[in-house]
């Protein structure tokens, strides 16, 4: 599998990776398209996206669409084969928001293809 890494600024790689193994709950996807976000610009021209500095290696990318490939164990809503949108955001599903079902406005949010933590949130 090739890979697309921004490692600095202007600094954009394509770098051989392993294929992902995916685990219980978890589904693989094979990507079909995928956006060019304006945070995803951020990071290639200036090395950061406001105060979010790359600080190893990152993956961009989080607006994507494809196919399901492989799905773990205990995956239920999903099938190989089945056409998907991938959301970017993840809740942490413990906060107050996320245990009344207001997933959306969690505080602890994580985004794929983000610099916001270290290790990085890798992207798509």
């Amino acid at each position: 599998m090739l890979t697309c890494r921004i490692h600095a600024k202007e600094d954009l790689r394509i770098e051989p990776a392993e294929d992902p193994q995916i685990g219980p709950g978890q589904v693989l996807i094979r990507l079909g398209a995928g956006g060019i976000c304006g945070s995803d610009l951020h990071y290639y021209f200036e090395g950061r996206n406001g105060s979010f500095v790359i600080r190893e290696p990152l993956i961009p990318g989080h607006e994507a669409s494809g196919v399901v490939a492989k799905v773990g164990p205990g995956v239920t809503r999903v099938k190989p084969g089945d056409k998907i949108a991938v959301s970017p955001s993840h809740a942490c599903g413990h906060c107050n928001y996320c245990r009344e079902g207001r997933e959306h406005l969690c505080r602890n949010m994580r985004f794929l293809g983000s610099a916001s933590l270290y290790p990085h949130v890798q992207g798509m």
